[in-house]
């Protein structure tokens, strides 16, 4: 009976969202206009354009250039293109990425957003985490870097607070091993999968 209802009121629901007139097409080319100006603007500021997709036009632009790089860097770039602010603790393997933010953000680069990230580095992996979860609860798109032994494992409680609360979090994590005799340099995912 509901689903009934359901179909009979969707013609008049999408009547008065004026989807019939067009409206939203004018929107959604606005829309994508604006975003086709944002990524012109981006890649004349930052001359390098990290991609790899179907999109072809963005590979074979002509301005800017293509570079082979390492997870570290790629790690960054995304980062600082999609985030307002972050947190660094920089701690081998992962030290690269908080630094090179870190650099890029001294250097006043924009990111997607037409403006330069903010980037604190913490006392501690704790403070990073804690600091993050602070920046989410105010509203903004905010990031962080760790290399799992002990930093990871340093995240947790914070990372409990983050997730009861269901803010959008991302962590880049060089996950490396946790090793019971000796600090190990390898590659593992334990630590990762027991915060999971």
């Amino acid at each position: 009976m509901r689903d009934q209802e359901r179909q009979e009121e969707t013609p008049q629901r999408l009547e008065q969202l004026g989807a019939g007139s067009g409206a939203a097409d004018v929107e959604y080319e606005q829309f994508m206009k604006a975003k086709e100006v944002q990524r012109v603007m981006f890649q004349q500021e930052n001359k390098t354009i990290v991609h790899q997709c179907a999109d072809t036009d963005i590979i074979e632009a002509t301005t800017g250039s293509i570079a082979c790089i390492d997870g570290n860097q790629a790690a960054a770039h995304v980062a600082y293109a999609l985030s307002d602010c972050a947190f660094i603790y920089p701690i081998t393997p992962s030290s690269p990425m908080g630094e090179m933010v870190d650099e890029w953000a001294a250097q006043g680069l924009i990111n997607c957003y037409g403006q330069k990230l903010s980037v604190t580095e913490m006392q501690s992996e704790a403070g990073a985490a804690g600091a993050l979860h602070g920046a989410l609860k105010a509203g903004a798109f905010s990031t962080t870097f760790t290399a799992s032994l002990p930093g990871l494992l340093l995240m947790i409680p914070n990372m409990y607070k983050i997730a009861g609360e269901l803010l959008p979090c991302v962590m880049h994590v060089a996950a490396r091993a946790l090793a019971g005799q000796a600090l190990s340099i390898f590659g593992d995912h334990n630590d990762v999968m027991a915060c999971r």
